[in-house]
């Protein structure tokens, strides 16, 4: 990366079978952009809640672009008809067990907040923890992934380890989300697949408006602060007529979030109706 012998053997099969199109799957692709000169390319980041940085005719996005990355797109050379906003899809790996709350070890009796990801050494923050642990007295925090430091933590925060449970990596997510009852994000980056598995299972999903989680979760589930999000958990926890519109609501998203197939016709449709298709 890059080989300049499979670069020009790629760019000739191109130019010999003449596509209607080409899809360069995630940015900085020096071999999709120069498949560009030749035919219309279509770049999917692998960032869905980014633009992808790429030189092709069409960038696609999972979310609402902004007017800041529109004015940079200006500075560019771009526009916003090089921009198509679609919506992230997933496949996940199916369930495989059923789980109790006893055999997690985790309380019967609690509302149980779930945190999934890979780095929530670094990701989980005092002041995420304390977001939700100020909510409700019966808000009980559950990391699921590598989580090095969870000791560490509790040491200095008797909270948190009187409300808490790490249960490590975790091979069914969706089966240990089945017995949650809420999904919480900290600030971060990434996230955006295991919230959708949250919603699939009608869990709801709290976030704030950053992210691959805000853009995987949608509006509904989004808050604009810490703060927010303290109030939000508490109304999950005291109102069960508005925990059940949202975990209906969270059950039409997933369907969405699912529906690649479509969702991918439609960027295709996008492409053949803009007037850069050519």
């Amino acid at each position: 990366m890059p080989n300049p012998e499979i670069i020009r053997e790629i760019l000739r099969l191109i130019h010999q079978i003449r596509p209607e199109v080409v899809v360069g799957i995630g940015g900085m692709n020096l071999t999709a952009d120069l498949c560009d000169m030749m035919v219309p390319v279509v770049t999917i980041s692998l960032g869905f809640s980014e633009l992808p940085v790429a030189e092709s005719r069409f960038q696609v996005i999972g979310r609402p672009v902004s007017e800041d990355e529109l004015a940079m797109l200006r500075e560019l050379g771009f526009s916003r008809e090089n921009v198509i906003e679609s919506l992230f899809t997933f496949d996940f790996k199916p369930q495989e067990n059923q789980y109790t709350r006893a055999q997690l070890g985790l309380p019967e009796d609690r509302f149980l907040v779930a945190v999934v990801g890979a780095r929530l050494d670094y990701e989980v923050t005092d002041e995420f923890i304390q977001a939700v642990l100020d909510s409700h007295p019966s808000a009980h925090l559950v990391f699921i992934g590598p989580m090095s430091r969870y000791e560490e933590m509790t040491a200095r925060n008797e909270r948190l380890k009187q409300a808490s449970t790490a249960l490590g990596f975790q091979s069914d997510v969706l089966a240990v989300l089945e017995v949650c009852d809420l999904y919480a994000n900290p600030r971060r980056a990434g996230g955006g697949s295991s919230a959708a598995e949250a919603l699939y299972k009608g869990v709801p999903v709290v976030t704030l408006n950053f992210g691959d989680v805000a853009v995987s979760a949608g509006p509904d589930f989004v808050v604009e602060s810490y703060e927010e999000m303290t109030a939000a958990i508490r109304r999950y926890i005291e109102d069960q007529h508005h925990y059940a519109v949202m975990s209906a609501k969270g059950k039409e998203r997933a369907a969405r979030l699912l529906s690649t197939e479509s969702e991918f016709a439609k960027i295709v449709d996008a492409v053949r109706s803009s007037p850069l298709f050519e």
